[in-house]
């Protein structure tokens, strides 16, 4: 009976230790996209296909202006290569404008009238490494939108959507229900 009991009692702290060590999780054994302490993210439909970036190494948002009279803001997030030597899949929305950056909603691409720089307004791109293909919005199409509702020193959200299109092929990708809340880099 002692005997028997010693078993047991070996069997049950066998288990026990298993279960601690085998059904435990830690932050370093789970998807890195599912990590997101922050709440922060930008996220689209690409064709219908929901694509979410939560990764905040992978975002990135600067503020400012370089050249006097031309204002920008570059937003990008994206998932990395499991391999993690470039991006999988990402979206970038630029903007460049003739006033700060702020609360405000900004269209498609004109010419820079004001300073002779180059063009205007909102560009939208999107890079997919499985096709190789990366896409971008059309100068001459005037069907990309994007919607500033909150800029602070710290953070930035808002709403876009567009048809943009590989300049190899001219195929397109349409970009819906677009919408971010990331954290600001820099702001200047």
């Amino acid at each position: 009976m002692k005997e028997a009991f010693r078993i047991n009692s070996a069997i049950v702290a066998l288990m026990v230790f298993i279960l601690m060590s085998g059904c435990g999780s830690n932050e370093e054994d789970m998807n890195p996209d599912d990590i997101n302490n922050s709440g922060f993210f930008l996220k689209a439909k690409v064709n219908g296909a929901l694509v979410e970036f939560k990764q905040e190494e992978l975002q990135l948002v600067n503020v400012g202006s370089a050249i006097p009279g031309v204002y920008e803001i570059s937003i990008s997030a994206g998932a990395s290569l499991s391999d993690e030597s470039g991006y999988s899949e990402a979206i970038t929305l630029i903007v460049r404008d003739d006033s700060p950056i702020g609360v405000k909603t900004y269209d498609y691409l004109r010419p820079f009238t004001e300073t002779g720089f180059g063009l205007k307004g909102f560009i939208l791109g999107y890079l997919n490494a499985s096709e190789g293909l990366g896409y971008v919005t059309d100068v001459d199409e005037e069907d990309s939108i994007l919607q500033i509702t909150e800029l602070t020193n710290t953070r930035i959200k808002g709403k876009f959507s567009g048809i943009i299109y590989d300049i190899v092929s001219g195929n397109s990708k349409n970009i819906t229900e677009g919408e971010f809340f990331l954290k600001v880099d820099n702001m200047n």
